[in-house]
């Protein structure tokens, strides 16, 4: 079952944002998980200061699934005129495949 996870991604980084995701079943040991959360193609892509939300499906509906809302990439760069600009509006789902699925 896949709804026993902690899964850790996204935020801010000094120099630059994490583009990894990582899940463990018991906060001692972690795997990193392929891909990068939000399909980011580099660290500015990243997100912080969104909100998330974990849903489990049902019939019919895709498995379970971890929703994020918003968010924002603005950097600490307050002589950028346009930084304030860099909040998102979006909606984002991560969810896994169950062994078998295809």
């Amino acid at each position: 079952m896949l709804l026993d996870r902690i899964v850790l991604f996204g935020g801010f980084g000094l120099p630059v944002n994490p583009t990894d995701m990582w899940e463990s079943r018991d906060g001692s040991v972690w795997d990193e998980v392929d891909g990068a959360p939000w399909n980011a193609l580099s660290p500015q892509a990243i997100k912080y200061d969104f909100d998330a939300l974990a849903v489990y499906g049902g019939p019919g509906q895709p498995g379970p699934a971890i929703l994020t809302f918003g968010g924002d990439r603005e950097t600490f760069d307050f002589a950028d005129p346009t930084n304030y600009l860099n909040v998102d509006n979006d909606v984002w789902r991560f969810g896994w495949k169950e062994p078998g699925d295809h």
